[in-house]
């Protein structure tokens, strides 16, 4: 099987979407969130970080895999950065691709970050604000959480409403977070540095002597003269023990190297954030970094500073860093610094795995919204409703892994599908939200390796455990990456075509025989989208438009996609 580059995540084992990889490089226009399907016995990685790809859902019934394509290596276009590797039979090969239309990480200027940079970011962020927020509820220190936090669904939504009050200021990030908290530390730690007192031999004058030691002694005694006082010469000065205080220590090596970085970060943040509009100028999150920056700025002048160099690569904290009340929350803080570039980075090359995560985190958030009586309950009455069997929160990583922040396995459900017949509400079919990576684990869903899924929906008939199975495939779909134009009709025929070509492949092979595909396309756009959008409704396969940028989210987007939704689901017979 020769190694290709599909457009759309639907697009494997369609030949008009499909281009072979070749070492001589592969050309292609991109339109968003393109996929690889490789042998099942190979291995992909990022040449840069040696970073080894994740398959997407399960693996297909000829043996092939599905991978995301980094948006890293496709905004790359002809350098030597845009390259993937494949180990294969022993080999390793080098594949470039020139993503045609794939938007750049920064301006041609290369200093100023372009605007999809930026929204990026604030898909990163919105995961760091659910972590803040569930830290203060538990009244606990940033760095003294887990790996991971549950995030109700109920306040995962509250947190989306709350974004209609950040439009009018620059996006929340790293050092804003910094500069809330750390404004009175930071000045009182600078002004109470920790110091040591350093043992060291050098002239004294004779009245000002307290200590001699070995050295000290043997140096006198080859010194010519009878007495101590011939012996101290005209200066009368002798070689002594002297204490000299100093700030030369670990700790407040690295607060001087955070001190610099903040300095630099808030400096990024002014000219990317704050700088790209006027009226940002005046907002508290503005004048809280200007303020910070000076602070820092000024801290760094301090004459105890003068003398401590920055701390070497690979630092490991100490006892002080580790466990005083002062130097632990700035370690706690550097630590994050230092990642930042490593983080940003692999968001930029990860994007569309981050955007797939954000769609999870809506149609979950959409479903769990259909059961709730202070959310969509006025749908039960039209006669049609689920009920949820177990409960179920939002598990958020801390640390994103190739651009996810969201684990496997905190999908809502499973739920039971009711139906309103003579008054009374009757249990029809068992909902399952079903996560690609668990996929393979799922009697339905490990056929489903070849349809590139992001998520999968399966309804099954209650009254016969044999009759059709129902299965929603959600595709997520980075469309923001792309500066070409769209064609939202054609992209959800392409999607149609390629349900209707999936659901042939399966039943041929005899895997489920009475089974019934729908899709649901969610993109996203760069536009200034007030309300999310519908397009190609007559077809098996809608897309969904959002805004990409974090803060024109609403929470009628998420009850928007729970209506589109119950349509797909009231639409099964």
């Amino acid at each position: 099987m020769i190694p290709a580059i599909c457009r759309w995540p639907w697009s494997v084992g369609i030949e008009d979407e499909s281009y072979p990889l070749d070492e001589d490089g592969v050309e292609f226009h991109f339109l968003g969130s393109p996929v690889l399907i490789l042998p099942h016995e190979a291995k992909i990685l990022l040449p840069e970080r040696y970073e080894r790809f994740f398959p997407l859902g399960p693996c297909c019934t000829n043996g092939n895999r599905v991978y995301e394509a980094p948006h890293g290596v496709l905004s790359h276009g002809r350098q030597a950065s845009n390259q993937v590797m494949i180990f294969s039979n022993g080999r390793r090969k080098l594949f470039p691709i020139n993503a045609i239309g794939a938007r750049p990480r920064t301006r041609e200027d290369g200093k100023k970050e372009t605007y999809l940079a930026r929204i990026v970011l604030g898909w990163s962020q919105i995961f760091d604000n659910m972590m803040e927020i569930k830290a203060k509820t538990k009244d606990c220190e940033p760095e003294t959480g887990g790996q991971r936090e549950k995030i109700p669904w109920k306040q995962v939504l509250a947190l989306i409403k709350e974004q209609k009050e950040e439009r009018g200021a620059p996006r929340r990030s790293l050092i804003v977070s910094i500069a809330e908290s750390q404004r009175k530390n930071l000045a009182e730690t600078v002004l109470r540095m920790r110091r040591i007192l350093l043992r060291a031999r050098d002239m004294q004058r004779v009245n000002r002597i307290k200590e001699m030691d070995l050295g000290c002694l043997q140096w006198f005694v080859r010194q010519p003269g009878a007495s101590h006082a011939e012996k101290a010469g005209s200066r009368q000065e002798l070689l002594a023990v002297v204490r000299r205080e100093s700030f030369d220590v670990l700790e407040n090596r690295v607060l001087k190297d955070f001190l610099r970085r903040c300095a630099l970060e808030s400096m990024r943040y002014i000219i990317n954030e704050v700088d790209i509009n006027p009226n940002f100028k005046g907002a508290p999150k503005a004048l809280r970094v200007f303020e910070f920056r000076r602070l820092c700025m000024n801290l760094l002048d301090h004459p105890g500073l003068q003398t401590v160099p920055l701390p070497g690569s690979g630092v490991r904290p100490n006892y002080v860093l580790q466990n005083d009340a002062r130097y632990r929350q700035i370690w706690a803080w550097y630590s994050k610094l230092l990642r930042r570039e490593d983080d940003e980075d692999r968001l930029w090359d990860w994007q569309a795995r981050t955007w797939a995560d954000i769609v999870r985190m809506f149609v979950n958030l959409a479903i769990d919204m259909l059961h709730k009586e202070d959310g969509m309950g006025k749908m039960v009455q039209n006669g049609f409703g689920i009920e949820e069997i177990f409960g179920s929160s939002l598990h958020v990583i801390r640390e994103q892994i190739l651009g996810c922040r969201t684990a496997s396995g905190s999908e809502p459900g499973p739920y039971v599908v009711k139906r309103i017949s003579h008054g009374r509400a009757v249990p029809v079919a068992i909902l399952e939200v079903v996560h690609p990576d668990q996929g393979h684990m799922h009697d339905i869903v490990k056929h489903f390796g070849r349809t590139g899924g992001h998520l999968y929906l399966v309804v099954r008939p209650l009254e016969n455990a044999l009759g059709t199975t129902y299965v929603i495939i959600v595709w997520a779909v980075n469309t923001a990456g792309s500066d070409q134009e769209k064609n939202w009709t054609d992209i959800s025929m392409s999607a149609s075509a390629a349900l209707k070509k999936h659901g042939e492949a399966i039943r041929d092979r005899g895997l489920c025989n009475e089974l019934v595909l729908d899709g649901l396309v969610i993109a996203n756009s760069l536009s200034m989208i007030q309300e999310a959008d519908v397009k190609g409704l007559s077809t098996s396969a809608p897309v969904f438009i959002i805004p990409s940028d974090v803060l024109q989210w609403r929470h009628h987007a998420i009850e928007f996609i729970a209506t589109r939704l119950l349509e797909r689901l009231n639409g099964l017979r």
